[in-house]
């Protein structure tokens, strides 16, 4: 009986171990927030959250090219006011965002967010997508790769 009850604990300890293994690979996967990548057929993504990061010369192409694009700067206007904003920007702070977007900013319409590095940009497009913003991409760098890059920006006038 001691041989047997012997026997069935690596087995018992095998499904144990197995158990976790799916466990954890299916919690990584859900907190990485990649539920659905995107195709040429789905709405923007970006991790998963229904926007996309793009790099300053494609927002800055997208910008001008005279078409429907728009550009969100969710900056200060301190911040504004020491850099310059790029030219056309739409200047909402991010803690105003919410409650100014859908009276600033066409819902139907590409919207560009961008901040001073990229972080609070992303925060922005979330808020944009919450919204029901159709087209959402975060600005990646920041003003501070578009102004690495040597991108056209203005003095900021309130």
């Amino acid at each position: 009986m001691r041989a047997r009850f012997l026997l069935t604990i690596p087995a018992v300890v095998i499904l144990l171990l197995a158990l976790a293994a799916g466990c954890s690979s299916q919690e990584t996967g859900s907190s990485a927030g990649t539920e659905a990548p995107a195709t040429a057929e789905s709405a923007p993504a970006g991790e998963g959250s229904g926007w996309v990061t793009v790099d300053v010369q494609t927002a800055n192409e997208a910008l001008s090219s005279g078409g429907e694009a728009q550009l969100v700067d969710v900056r200060e206007p301190d911040e504004w006011a020491e850099t310059g904003v790029p030219q056309g920007a739409v200047l909402i702070p991010l803690g105003d965002l919410e409650s100014r977007a859908a009276s600033e900013l066409a819902a139907d319409r590409p919207v560009y967010v961008i901040c001073r590095s990229g972080n609070r940009s992303q925060t922005g497009s979330d808020i944009l997508v919450g919204l029901g913003f159709a087209e959402v991409y975060n600005v990646d760098g920041g003003i501070t790769a578009w102004l690495a890059a040597g991108l056209p920006v203005e003095t900021y006038q309130p």
